[in-house]
C-alpha cells in the first residue's frame, strides 16, 4: 500500500499521534513523515509552502515541548470554525488543522491551572468550544 509522504520540519510525538489518528484510524492510510522535500513525492507539505502541494499552516504548537498556557486564536475556514489560522496567505489550509486536531483530541486546556466544578471536574464553560459556542458541534 502506498503512503502520504507529509514534509514537516520536525518529527515528534504530537505530530506522529495527531497524523496516526487522522491518516491511519480514521482514513485507514499508511504515512511517512520527512524533513527533507527531495527525498520524496510529497503529498502535503505541513508549516511549508512547496509548489503543487497541498499545505497546511504551522502555528508551532506540535514543535513545543510540555504544557503551558497559549492565546488561543479561533477563526473561520471555508464557512467552519476553526483554531489556529494562519497569520499569512499561501496555505491550502489556511488553519492548523493538525494542532487543532491535537488540541482538542488531547483535551490540552484541561492540563492547565483551572477552577474544578463541585465534582472536581473542569467545567465546560472553561472550555474554548463553549465559549465560542462550538460545544454541540463536532470539530473533529
Amino acid at each position: 500500500m502506498k503512503a502520504i509522504v507529509v514534509y514537516a520540519p520536525f518529527d515528534n510525538a504530537r505530530l506522529s499521534f495527531v497524523l496516526n489518528w487522522l491518516f491511519k484510524e480514521r482514513l485507514q492510510l499508511n504515512f511517512i513523515i520527512t524533513n527533507k522535500v527531495e527525498d520524496h513525492s510529497i503529498s502535503l507539505s505541513y508549516g511549508k509552502i512547496i509548489p503543487g502541494v497541498p499545505s497546511v499552516f504551522c502555528s508551532g504548537l506540535l514543535g513545543e515541548t510540555g504544557i503551558k498556557p497559549i492565546q488561543l486564536p479561533t477563526g473561520a475556514w471555508r464557512q467552519l470554525p476553526t483554531l489556529f489560522p494562519a497569520d499569512k496567505d499561501g496555505y491550502t489550509v489556511s488553519f492548523d488543522l493538525f494542532s487543532a486536531i491535537f488540541y482538542l483530541l488531547s483535551r490540552y486546556e484541561e492540563y492547565l491551572p483551572h477552577q474544578k466544578d463541585k465534582h472536581s471536574r473542569y467545567p465546560p464553560e472553561e472550555s474554548i468550544l463553549y465559549k465560542n459556542g462550538w460545544l454541540q458541534r463536532p470539530l473533529v
